[in-house]
């Protein structure tokens, strides 16, 4: 018994989010504008952290590959 009404909670639970979407649809999509400058943000700022650590990587395995000069 307990799998069918996990089953038919589940259905129900889309159902009242599917409503709940189409209910306030013009602030979820105010939402999702908003939130595009900031991921754009975070997003840029996360590439620029890789790169920075690839590059000091890089250039750190370049000074160990180096061999002395006598």
């Amino acid at each position: 018994m307990g799998k069918y009404l996990t089953v038919i909670l589940g259905l129900a639970a889309m159902a009242f989010g599917a409503w709940g979407i189409l209910a306030t649809w013009p602030l979820l999509w105010r939402a999702i504008q908003a939130m595009v400058p900031a991921l754009f943000l975070l997003g840029g700022g996360l590439a620029v952290m890789v790169g920075l650590g690839e590059i000091r990587d890089s250039l750190g395995r370049d000074q160990k590959t180096e061999k002395p000069k006598n």
